[in-house]
């Protein structure tokens, strides 16, 4: 195991509340999708569970969660076959970001960002976040709460040809600054996170509890569990791949 470098985070979920805005902004999208293209208002709910949504649930496998703008556009322009795919790709990013904008007030960080970024900052590790966001909505969420100069390192969704969770972002953020996939740690909330870890033979793969994903899903998949990314300070100060029995420390498992 190399000596940690690195962080690549994901972002729903696991740097923002997934289930204080996404429910909302999925709600509103399928709605004016159905009035748009003037469908049957029953078939809201089909919509919403095909993207991933079951009342407040949100399955961590799904487009919702773990996909991009365009997996939903795909599944939008089954209803609308006579519509061209690019036509329905070009209006859900449109929707998606503006409809973000208008509930921007209820998005949250799921910790104390600042504080979190700073320590990371202050021991010199490069950070950097991997998101299946596009990044109008990634950059919004970063400006709101001054978190851009954090960050050294932003993938989305629309500024990367492979998405989540394919080892080529791993290698192309080792190849920029010079460090091995193994000095790398990978923090996210849904198996596709944890997945881009095992692929990618990061050092570790670290899921958190604040998004879709629950203990059942991630468990197989993580090296640990955390409820959030808060707890990736440990209660001495060090961060949990710091300790060399980490995993079995008690204060950071659930």
């Amino acid at each position: 195991m190399g000596t940690i470098k690195a962080i690549l985070f994901d972002k729903d979920g696991t740097l923002m509340d997934f289930h204080s805005i996404w429910v909302k902004v999925a709600e509103e999208v399928v709605t004016e999708f159905i009035n748009r293209h003037r469908l049957p208002i029953t078939l809201k709910t089909a919509i919403l569970s095909e993207i991933g949504v079951d009342g407040e649930f949100v399955d961590p496998y799904s487009a919702l969660a773990a996909g991009t703008s365009k997996d939903l556009a795909h599944l939008l322009q089954k209803h609308v076959p006579s519509v061209a795919y690019s036509e329905v790709h070009e209006w859900v990013s449109e929707s998606l970001f503006s409809t973000l904008y208008k509930q921007r007030s209820h998005m949250k960080m799921t910790a104390n960002l600042p504080k979190l970024l700073t320590t990371l900052k202050e021991k010199n590790y490069i950070v950097g976040i991997v998101t299946a966001d596009d990044y109008a909505s990634t950059e919004l969420f970063l400006q709101q709460y001054e978190l851009q100069s954090f960050f050294d390192f932003i993938v989305t969704s629309d500024t990367f040809p492979v998405q989540k969770p394919n080892k080529q972002i791993v290698e192309v953020f080792c190849s920029k600054f010079n460090i091995r996939p193994n000095e790398v740690v990978i923090v996210g909330d849904t198996p596709t996170d944890l997945h881009l870890a095992k692929n990618s033979g990061a050092g570790y793969g670290i899921g958190v509890l604040s998004g879709t994903g629950d203990e059942k899903t991630l468990a197989p998949l993580a090296d640990v569990l955390l409820p959030s990314v808060e707890e990736l300070i440990l209660k001495t100060g060090k961060f949990v791949w710091e300790e060399t029995s980490f995993i079995y420390e008690e204060e950071s498992l659930l």
